[in-house]
């Protein structure tokens, strides 16, 4: 399943966007669940200097036991409209305990947040989880540098065509292959 993302802050200089999915962009809606994300790695990589991977339990039917371990954070979000208890932690071996307590449960390992955002968790408030969440997470994009460098420097924006999957420069005109015209 793919997913679409917002991209909420463009660093040009270092090549990073800060994105967030689509379904957990806006603060006024419910607080979507988190799903597996998947990003294409030829075009995107983490920025691995501020995002951490953090795990994911969704649980169905959790048993009675309110007991959660230390670094793991109980909060309530929506599936197709309906409500489900989860749980966001940074220790994968709880995970599995966790999802252990339920009558159905669906892990999530490596789900990207901002180290900066997880840092300030505090407590295991709805409000805070859903924080992280909407914060995003930054990825660099993959571009041949010297190429994007002479299309800046041109006046362009550099940027990807994904039908011939290669750099482009887009200009005010039209985009073009390496920079933009002088005309």
């Amino acid at each position: 399943m793919s997913q679409r993302y917002k991209v909420l802050q463009i660093d040009y200089g270092s090549q990073i966007l800060k994105i967030v999915t689509v379904k957990n962009a806006f603060p006024t809606n419910p607080l979507v669940c988190p799903e597996s994300t998947v990003l294409d790695s030829i075009l995107f990589e983490y920025n691995n200097s501020s995002v951490r991977t953090v795990a994911f339990t969704l649980t169905y039917n959790r048993s009675a036991d309110d007991h959660h371990p230390e670094y793991s954070y109980n909060f309530s979000c929506k599936i197709d409209d309906q409500d489900h208890e989860a749980y966001l932690t940074t220790n994968t071996s709880w995970l599995y305990e966790l999802k252990n307590r339920c009558e159905y449960g669906e892990v999530i390992g490596d789900f990207p947040v901002l180290e900066r955002e997880l840092q300030g968790l505090k407590g295991s408030s709805d409000d805070q989880v859903g924080k992280v969440l909407r914060a995003g997470f930054e990825v660099r994009w993959r571009a041949d540098n010297g190429l994007c460098q002479k299309c800046i420097l041109s006046g362009g924006t550099c940027g990807y065509d994904i039908s011939s999957n290669k750099s482009c420069c887009f200009c005010r005109d039209k985009p073009y292959e390496t920079t933009c015209s002088s005309i």
